[in-house]
């Protein structure tokens, strides 16, 4: 089946090669994880390679996440390694790299000592080198950088823009070729004049630099268009700050750019509410934090959606949806619990208003209160919270008819300078002072109040922009539909397209399945096929495991039966050794009796190797160094002085077949017998010593010696006429023996045989 599940792997290769539709975008996460997989992949890249792939790490670790202090550390450590590759190549370019990271890692961790002196090393380093690029390039990094992570303090405005002016200054002198780094800068330097609150130099500057950028045929317009939104929404040119969030939105979707699609979506919402539509703004502001959710691994500011549910909530709350409000504001919270101060200062301040419309006052206070304190905890809080947020509350007393606190929270809003307080606030604020007014019987103050909410007002809804928003409407709405209608028919021409290639994969696909169909019928055939023939093994295998089992029970039986007859033979040698004992009592020659003592010894040896194997499962050979331990013993009890000769046996474990057995057992039976009669007269004391040992593969070596008086003469193993020796090299002739007689303070007897064929030899 192995054939099977390689064509089914081919089949699925073959279908997974249609074409795809991907989405290519600057997502930090993906270009983390494929610079490292390069870093990871091949050990053996050049040092110029290895410096880029840890700065560009480094540089993606910042863009990740602005509050993500892991993020912050990765990035100095591959900066640092980094600049490790950068001197190993003596490259004061590349070192001057790795020290601008550097410089905005010390920035990140508040270490702004660090970064000054980092700052000022790369900008002595670029002048050092004349490369005039690189230092304005550096600069206006410092600016942007200051903006990112300074942009509420308005006491920095005036270093940043300091920093912008030296790199325009830079950008300048490089001509044409600095052309779009001076576009940048002027964009960075308008952005500032319009937080300052300088509207109309910064509404001026935009659209200059827009027509310049038109007139280049640049694609990349959409930093600019968000700009003029913004500015256009503050200064109350709401038409223009339609028409501009509008074209932002387009050419961000036009040219594939989600990176601040989210922001500029927040924008038109922002748009829609201050034009009292606050059903339109619901719309925006879910598009906004739909997109944030959808592509919040691209680096998004975490805390861009809380400003957007925040005006999201406050335009519920105007359509009497303080209920539903709670609920959006609760289930946001819930999915992505607030991890700043800035969240959670407007998440407090959203609740506030929620309470506040549903006259859960207390409530509403404390939430307000909250509020304050997280603003007043961040670092130069950003104006425009402040001012929404004593206007919210102002609002509040006004309900409770607290008019003092009331006026206090209202004038302390209208305080904040006006680049960060759209005109339609303004407008808020003055109908509210005027209610305040009215209520305490202010009348002049009163007046005064009316008189300028109606010329905000009027400014911001006369009647022709009122027409020109409609027409703005009419033009995007008409926009939309036809580029939906060019979509739909580029969609139609794709889909046309695809129908082709569809039916071309289709019919590729079919016969590639009908391939594979007759492939899985030949496998299925062959595997029936096999499996007929292993049913048919089992049976044989089954016949033969009953033949196996017939013959084990006939083994068996005999091997029970061999071990029957070794039983009865040693029985019947015991009973020939009790007649035999009988036999002697009877006899009055002492020769007679102690032949019948020698023949019973021998009966004895033979009796019990037959004895050894019967009681063992080992029916074909012995322990050797058993049986001799059990036949010495005998031998020593069978004679009168038992104690009168030691014994010192020193076998090893060697397993021998009764043809060798027995032979070695009478040979043993010899030879213990002769020295215990001759060796030792007079009942004298001594020892016999008793040695087997293997030599060799197949050798085995016997030596049987005592300290006894030994032998007058050497016999001639060859011509020995005794029963005893006689018997000694019969038996050692049967063994395929040699014999060695040695008489050296007592008696040696050495025989060396072996377990398979060999032929022995006489000494």
């Amino acid at each position: 089946m192995n054939k099977a599940l390689f064509i089914t792997m081919v089949v699925f290769m073959l279908v997974s090669l249609l074409p795809l539709r991907a989405q290519q975008v600057l997502d930090p996460e993906i270009k983390i994880k494929e610079l490292r997989r390069q870093l990871a992949t091949d050990k053996t890249k050049e040092d110029t390679t290895l410096f880029n792939l840890h700065l560009d790490l480094g540089k993606w670790y910042l863009e990740r996440n602005t509050a993500q202090k892991a993020s912050v550390d990765s990035a100095a450590f591959f900066f640092g390694k980094a600049m490790d590759f950068a001197e190993t190549l003596h490259d004061r370019q590349a070192e001057l790299k790795a020290l601008a990271g550097y410089c905005e890692v010390f920035f990140r961790k508040k270490q702004l000592v660090r970064c000054d002196e980092c700052f000022k090393k790369v900008i002595d380093g670029h002048e050092a080198n004349g490369d005039v690029e690189m230092q304005a390039q550096t600069w206006y990094r410092r600016g942007i950088m200051m903006w990112r992570y300074n942009v509420s303090n308005a006491a920095k405005y005036t270093e940043m823009l300091k920093y912008y002016e030296n790199a325009f200054s830079l950008y300048s002198q490089l001509g044409e070729s600095g052309k779009l780094g001076t576009l940048e800068v002027r964009e960075a330097i308008a952005d500032m004049h319009m937080c300052q609150g300088e509207l109309n130099i910064a509404d001026k500057e935009l659209r200059e630099i827009l027509q310049e950028y038109q007139e280049m045929n640049h694609p990349r317009l959409h930093p600019v268009y968000y700009l003029l939104g913004v500015t256009n929404r503050l200064r109350g040119d709401l038409d223009q700050g339609l028409f501009y969030a509008l074209k932002c939105v387009d050419n961000a979707e036009e040219i594939n750019e989600p990176y601040q699609l989210a922001k500029y979506l927040g924008v038109v919402g922002d748009i829609y509410r201050e034009l009292d539509n606050p059903m339109e703004s619901i719309k925006w502001y879910n598009r906004a934090l739909y997109e944030w959710e959808f592509n919040k691994s691209l680096g998004y500011d975490d805390n861009m959606p809380y400003r957007f549910l925040h005006y999201l909530i406050k335009s519920m709350i105007i359509l009497g949806q303080g209920d539903n409000a709670l609920l959006k504001l609760q289930e946001f919270e819930n999915k992505f619990p607030p991890k700043d101060l800035e969240p959670m200062a407007l998440i407090a301040g959203a609740k506030g208003m929620v309470y506040s419309s549903l006259k859960r006052y207390e409530l509403a206070e404390d939430n307000y209160k909250k509020s304050q304190y997280f603003f007043r905890q961040m670092e130069g809080p950003w104006p425009i919270y402040l001012s929404e947020l004593n206007q919210e509350m102002g609002n509040t007393y006004l309900a409770k008819n607290q008019y003092p606190e009331a006026k206090i929270h209202l004038l302390r809003a209208l305080a904040f300078f006006s680049g960060h307080t759209a005109m339609s606030r303004r407008r808020e604020l003055y109908h509210s002072l005027f209610r305040v007014d009215s209520a305490q019987g202010n009348y002049t103050a009163a007046i005064e109040s009316y008189q300028k909410y109606k010329l905000t007002n009027d400014s911001i809804f006369n009647e022709k922009k009122s027409r020109q928003i409609e027409e703005l409407e009419i033009q995007y709405e008409t926009s939309r539909k036809e580029n939906e209608i060019s979509k739909l028919q580029n969609e139609s021409a794709v889909q046309t397209s695809r129908l082709r290639q569809t039916t071309l994969t289709k019919n590729f696909t079919l016969g590639i399945l009908v391939l594979f169909l007759i492939i899985i019928g030949l496998l299925l055939h062959s595997y029936f096929l096999n499996k007929r023939t292993n049913r048919l093994l089992a049976i044989q295998k089954g016949e033969i495991e009953d033949k196996n089992v017939q013959l084990q029970v006939l083994v068996e039986d005999k091997e029970w039966l061999l071990k029957e007859v070794h039983h009865r033979v040693k029985n019947n040698l015991q009973i020939v050794m009790s007649l035999l004992n009988t036999q002697s009592y009877f006899l009055k020659n002492e020769d007679a009796q102690k032949a019948i003592q020698n023949s019973q010894n021998r009966l004895f040896a033979i009796s019990l190797i037959h004895q050894k194997l019967y009681k063992t499962d080992n029916l074909d050979s012995i322990d050797i160094a058993s049986y001799m331990e059990d036949l010495v013993h005998h031998l020593k009890e069978s004679f009168e002085h038992p104690d009168q000769i030691l014994f010192d046996l020193n076998v090893e474990p060697i397993m021998l077949d009764t043809s060798r057995s027995v032979p070695i057992g009478l040979i043993l039976n010899e030879t213990i017998t002769n020295s215990i009669k001759h060796g030792f007269p007079n009942n004298k004391k001594g020892t016999i010593k008793i040695q087997m040992r293997r030599k060799g593969k197949f050798g085995c070596f016997l030596t049987i010696c005592d300290d006894g008086v030994g032998f007058a003469e050497i016999p001639n193993v060859k011509n020995v006429s005794s029963l005893g020796f006689s018997l000694i090299k019969g038996l050692c002739k049967q063994l395929n023996a040699t014999l060695s007689i040695k008489s050296e303070k007592g008696v040696k007897i050495s025989i060396f045989f072996v377990t398979e064929g060999t032929i022995a030899m006489d000494k």
